[in-house]
């Protein structure tokens, strides 16, 4: 019976994680070319500068990379994109960008 118990949690937890959905959130842009190095650098947001062939998270959960001339940033956990919360569920924070979805 136990057994039958802990099969059954398992199968709910599995359709549970197949029934929140999440889409993608990204853009990119030109980099911009210094003039005094001639080296490409990126701004994030328009004031955080990253150097080329590198990366930054930003505070709203933004991963940008610039490389090849551009920047593209995509959202990561919360900023991901939407997210459809079953019923009877909640969205709680852990920490700055990621999330769990809980029982009420």
């Amino acid at each position: 019976m136990a057994r039958m118990t802990t099969m059954s949690v398992v199968c709910v937890l599995l359709l549970l994680v197949q029934t929140v959905v999440v889409q993608g959130n990204c853009y990119s842009g030109p980099a911009i070319m210094d003039e005094t190095t001639h080296v490409y650098y990126c701004l994030v947001s328009g004031r955080t500068r990253i150097e080329d062939n590198t990366f930054y998270l930003t505070p709203d959960c933004y991963n940008c990379t610039c490389g090849g001339g551009q920047i593209h940033c995509c959202g990561v956990g919360i900023a991901a994109g939407p997210v459809n919360v079953p019923i009877g569920y909640k969205l709680e924070m852990d920490g700055q960008c990621d999330y769990n979805i809980v029982p009420v």
